[in-house]
């Protein structure tokens, strides 16, 4: 019973490390090194696409046009120092800084790709504060006494007016 378990093992070890021989297949490095899709997204929004980026003629800067308040209707602030930019990478190419992490978009920065040859294409990413023009002007005259008034105000996107009121 000894020799028959002996056997089986020892047969079963002898071809677990002939069938391990096997080479694998070479992987040849590629030569991209190119983004194809980059975006950004506060901290609390998970991989929501909320800012989309805008390149330069010569494709070696990346502009984020964020608003300055997001939701566009809210009075929340966005902080350009949490926003995490999120793209696409070739498949064997490297990125510093990596995308998926918070970053700060007040002063510009560079990022790099290197390819899987080690080519290297710089990207210097810009990030800057925009204010939303969609609200239009509002003008209400009417008179008072025979004197002709206005009060001004603005159109928000929901066609809501609002009018300020203030006394001198």
């Amino acid at each position: 019973m000894r020799n028959i378990l002996s056997t089986i093992i020892l047969t079963t070890c002898a071809g677990a490390m002939f069938s391990g021989c096997a080479k694998p297949d070479a992987v040849t490095p590629k030569n991209a090194n190119e983004l194809s899709d980059i975006y950004g997204t506060k901290v609390s929004q998970g991989r929501e696409r909320l800012f989309e980026a805008r390149y330069s003629a010569a494709k070696d800067t990346i502009y984020f046009d964020i608003p300055y308040f997001y939701p566009v209707d809210s009075d929340q602030e966005t902080d350009l120092k949490q926003i995490i930019l999120r793209g696409t990478v070739p498949t064997d190419a490297h990125l510093k800084p990596s995308l998926g992490t918070v970053m700060d978009l007040t002063t510009p920065f560079d990022m790099v790709i290197t390819s899987g040859t080690g080519i290297q294409k710089k990207y210097v990413v810009v990030g800057k504060k925009v204010g939303d023009n969609t609200l239009r002007k509002a003008v209400l005259t009417f008179t008072v006494d025979g004197a002709a008034q206005q009060l001004e105000g603005v159109i928000q996107p929901n066609n809501d007016v609002i009018f300020t009121w203030y006394r001198v």
